[in-house]
């Protein structure tokens, strides 16, 4: 009888290799979104801070103003599906540099 393609060990290590990849793009997109709202959020807190307009090309205006009362006040105006793209681009660039670093050899006894 034969052994179902589950059980072959050379299946499932070539399906945990692929598991491995996904798992890296998905922590690499993860990554990257975090990246862009921190760096968003930067830019807001110092366009708010300093009544200045900082502008990323494409992406997002952060307008500081003070307003009529003379508080500090920030406007965001930006492009989602641009900073999708900013955070996708991140994300295979990350995902692209760490998959090709070549893994631990496998002759070497790593514990668990």
């Amino acid at each position: 009888m034969s052994q179902p393609r589950a059980l072959d060990a050379s299946v499932s290590g070539h399906s945990s290799e692929i598991a491995g990849r996904l798992f890296i793009i998905a922590c690499s997109l993860g990554i990257a979104i975090g990246v862009v709202a921190t760096a968003g959020m930067l830019l807001a807190a110092t366009a708010f801070a300093t009544a200045s307009t900082l502008v990323v090309p494409l992406v997002a205006t952060f307008e500081g103003f003070q307003d009529v009362a003379g508080t500090n006040a920030v406007t965001v105006t930006g492009s989602w599906a641009m900073a999708g793209a900013l955070m996708i681009i991140l994300a295979s660039l990350l995902s692209f540099f760490v998959l090709r670093r070549p893994g631990p050899p496998a002759d070497r006894n790593i514990p668990a």
